[in-house]
């Protein structure tokens, strides 16, 4: 990692075009959620002052613009057709989220928000 005061501004820069990126709609959901765990991964988050107020902030509205994206009819009509879909998913991902947190060795928080 960049110790110095340029490298710092370095990744603060790169951090700043990776989030602008993400939002701008240029690359897919899944691309921008591997894209940013790689850069914490690799060059550490370089706003970690602000780390526990951002995520709080971003759940939020998160699961505001997912329940703003949901048709009340069609999701109960899913509802009844995908229910064992759903649970398989729900599982699955649990499962899944559990031994990728294990596997690199991630906090257990960390692997539960990231993963799952």
């Amino acid at each position: 990692m960049l110790k110095s005061k340029k490298g710092q501004a370095f990744i603060k820069a790169a951090f700043i075009l990776c989030v602008v990126v993400s939002l701008s709609g240029f690359i897919s959901s899944p691309v921008a959620l591997a894209g940013g765990f790689l850069f914490a991964y690799f060059l550490g988050n370089p706003f970690i002052s602000f780390h526990s107020k951002a995520i709080s902030w971003l759940l939020k509205l998160a699961i505001i613009g997912l329940g703003f994206g949901m048709h009340i009819t069609e999701t109960l009509a899913t509802g009844k057709e995908g229910f064992s879909l759903t649970l398989f998913s729900i599982i699955a991902t649990l499962i899944l989220g559990f031994v990728l947190g294990k596997l690199l060795k991630i906090n257990k928080k960390t692997a539960h928000l990231v993963f799952i």
